[in-house]
């Protein structure tokens, strides 16, 4: 799809405006991502498993399983076991249900990668035994153990840098507009009555001129056809 040639000519005239705009939403995008703490995350895996409720199974509510699981119960007794503030350990948690499963993926992120691995353990033991502790029969099952962060978490640096240059270009498009706007409004300006920096519209010419010229022609087309008089 083109642009409108006024569309166009606006992006032209402010190019280097938007370049900027763009090239330092990237730079200071990639410098806060790149300089930021390191995190190292663990994750484990809870199956649930279906209640029965007048003898009929009826699949577990995930949304109420995830909420659960990131309650304050669960999270105080995860803080007992860690001998950390009850909001450290909400900080760091992180509970997902994958798509169509009853499965739980309890996340933990911590400076360090036993930070990690600690915090993932302690939320995963204290929601499976608070799920189980309300009946005979089992609701919760550990089918993931978290296992020890061997690195750091990755950034999309691809990501970073699209979404910071199209938010880079449209504070270069807002501070062109501004920029003509304070133009506009300055002293002399079109908004001030000034004349603008663009050429005068061309003038279209009128019959006030042509008149002696066409006058002038036909009086001479008259004196060559006329016929010479003798005296």
């Amino acid at each position: 799809m083109e642009l409108a040639p006024r569309s166009r000519g606006f992006l032209e005239a402010h190019v280097w405006i938007i370049l900027f705009a763009m090239v330092v939403s990237v730079l200071a995008a990639v410098a806060i991502f790149t300089l930021r703490p390191t995190k190292y995350v663990a994750s484990a895996s809870v199956s649930v498993k279906p209640q029965v409720f007048n003898g009929v199974p009826t699949d577990a509510n995930m949304s109420t399983e995830a909420a659960i699981a990131a309650s304050g119960d669960v999270l105080l007794r995860a803080a007992h076991g860690l001998h950390e503030p009850v909001q450290v350990v909400q900080q760091g948690l992180s509970v997902a249900n994958p798509v169509n499963t009853t499965v739980l993926e309890i996340s933990f992120r911590a400076a360090t990668p036993t930070a990690a691995f600690n915090g993932t353990d302690a939320v995963t033991r204290a929601y499976v035994d608070y799920r189980n502790s309300g009946g005979d029969a089992r609701v919760a099952d550990v089918i993931t153990t978290p296992t020890m962060p061997t690195g750091p978490t990755a950034v999309n640096y691809t990501l970073v840098v699209a979404v910071a240059a199209l938010c880079g270009l449209l504070i270069g498009i807002a501070a062109s507009l501004v920029w003509d706007w304070a133009l506009d409004a300055r002293p002399g300006g079109r908004r001030a009555g000034g004349h603008s920096d663009s050429p005068p519209p061309r003038e279209e010419p009128t019959d006030s001129w042509l008149k002696p010229r066409r006058q002038a022609n036909a009086t001479g087309r008259r004196d060559a056809h006329s016929p010479d008089i003798k005296g």
